[in-house]
């Protein structure tokens, strides 16, 4: 078995946290796309593609533009003012 494999289980044992695997995706980034499907297997989870939206800001393997973080930038001043009473 692959050393990232074991580590990942490794964490979630130690961490005493359970992965949703139904909520999960492997993504490989240059890599083998039948290794891809034997983590999908294995993990009973499905095959995601590149670039992917963290808290709406796109991961990619190039650089991030301002426009990138908009939508990031938007969502934190609403609950700013939310906060202060202003919403």
């Amino acid at each position: 078995m692959d050393k990232n494999l074991k580590l990942i289980l490794y964490l979630e044992l130690m961490s005493c946290l359970k992965i949703n695997f139904n909520k999960s995706e492997v993504i490989m980034i240059h890599g083998n796309d039948d290794l891809c499907l034997t983590y999908a297997e294995i993990f009973n989870c499905q095959i995601g593609v590149f670039p992917i939206k963290n808290l709406r800001v796109p991961i990619r393997s190039n650089i991030l533009f301002m426009k990138d973080w908009i939508p990031l930038e938007d969502k934190s001043k609403k609950k700013l003012m939310a906060w202060k009473g202003g919403a």
